[in-house]
């Protein structure tokens, strides 16, 4: 129970350092002279270069332990934001970022789908979404600060610096203070011999896994596009004055952040019972709302900051409904052995869908969303989300021993516990 708060914290924390980056980079770029269309780009080909490498984090934990690979891409961390913070070449700043985020990022989720294993899809799900809110804390704190040094820029980036610092601390202290490392040393394989595929119903949890992270690359286009295209449109297309203040930029994804930190407390209740297929439709489908609205007030118009308020809030209520839920069905149905490579696999979908939030217009963007709404659409008519493989009667010898198993015989977190 320690354990999992702790990991949140520290998640928190990295993601507070990240998200302040994120908010002030494409800002930032443009300040060194990129135009609008560069800056969005590279923000684009940042994201999918974070999330294009996590696979390295599933590497390195069946290697090192996923504590050791999380501890080593936080000290990456730090000498990355300090690379930036002394405004050094920025392909070599943003590599250092790539590999660091890409070796720390798999590691809480894989650690914490080992500590909830034994518990239903349901609470899993309360995990996860736990697990989001702990990431949005991060998401809301991190651009919310950013707002106030923008123009600061080693200021900023060093702060980001000296928050991964305070999350590697806490990091270790949890290494050090208690049991989970032999807990994922028993859970987790070490090679890739150990991992195994052996019955029909790996291969059609994969299949699932596949067909969800194609889904994913759809959504998370859109939704990556609000770190580059959407935030230049904020900027330049949005009256920000309230009250005679002018709202800063970064201010706006500090309202996802804590909107999401809002929601994810709700919506376990206001989802109850909800089909998997049903949320993923959901989150889809309000994307490709916001993004309808965008076009409507993007061009000729200047629009009101509620109507960016409100886009915000839209992808904020997407996000919430399918990303942790991902996550938690990546645990539920990856092979024996293949937990960290599945999750890698998952945010490899944020990283295909960040490079195209990069290069896509708003009606792209929207074109994408429509072609991911009809295809979850058909998985939905033939079941393929709502896959549950317990059911399977082909499921693997792994698999039925793990059914089998007692609840007092693994379980390291109670369902209240969480």
């Amino acid at each position: 129970m320690q354990s999992f708060y702790f990991i949140l914290g520290a998640l928190a924390l990295e993601r507070s350092g990240f998200y302040s980056f994120l908010a002030l980079y494409a800002l930032y770029r443009q300040a060194m002279g990129d135009t609008v269309e560069a800056a969005s780009a590279a923000v684009g080909w940042v994201m999918a270069s974070v999330y294009g490498l996590t696979f390295l984090g599933g590497l390195a934990g069946r290697r090192w332990g996923f504590k050791a690979a999380g501890a080593v891409g936080l000290a990456g961390l730090v000498v990355a934001y300090g690379l930036l913070a002394r405004q050094v070449e920025p392909i070599l700043s943003i590599g250092v970022l790539a590999v660091a985020i890409g070796l720390f990022k798999p590691t809480p989720v894989v650690m914490i789908g080992q500590i909830t294993a034994d518990l239903s899809q349901k609470e899993r799900d309360i995990a996860m979404i736990r697990l989001y809110v702990a990431v949005n804390v991060g998401g809301f704190l991190g651009p919310f600060v950013a707002g106030m040094l923008v123009g600061s820029w080693p200021l900023a980036f060093g702060l980001s610096a000296a928050m991964s610092a305070a999350s590697l601390a806490l990091w270790l202290f949890v290494k050090s203070r208690t049991s989970v490392d032999e807990l994922i040393a028993k859970a987790t394989t070490s090679s890739f011999k150990d991992a195994r595929i052996t019955s029909p119903t790996d291969w059609r949890a994969m299949a699932v896994i596949g067909c969800m992270c194609v889904a994913a690359v759809t959504f998370y286009a859109g939704y990556n596009a609000f770190f580059g295209s959407v935030e230049h449109w904020i900027k330049d297309g949005v009256n920000r004055t309230v009250g005679g203040k002018e709202i800063p930029v970064p201010w706006f994804n500090a309202e996802n952040g804590a909107l999401i930190v809002i929601q994810g407390l709700l919506w376990p209740s206001l989802m109850a019972g909800w089909k998997i297929s049903t949320r993923f439709i959901l989150a889809i489908a309000t994307s490709l709302l916001s993004f309808c609205i965008l076009i409507a007030w993007s061009g000729h118009h200047v629009a009101p900051a509620w109507v960016a308020f409100l886009v915000v809030a839209l992808q904020t209520a997407a996000e919430i409904a399918l990303s942790p839920l991902g996550l938690s069905r990546i645990q539920s149905l990856s092979p024996l052995g293949m937990t960290g490579i599945m999750t890698a696999m998952w945010y490899l979908s944020t990283s295909a869908g960040g490079a195209l939030s990069g290069v896509l217009s708003f009606a792209g963007l929207a074109c994408l969303l429509v072609f991911g709404l009809a295809m979850t659409l058909a998985m939905r008519w033939f079941g393929v989300l709502d896959y549950d493989p317990t059911t399977d009667t082909e499921m693997s010898d792994a698999g039925k021993s793990t059914l089998a198993r007692s609840p007092g015989e693994t379980r390291i977190v109670s369902s209240t516990e969480l």
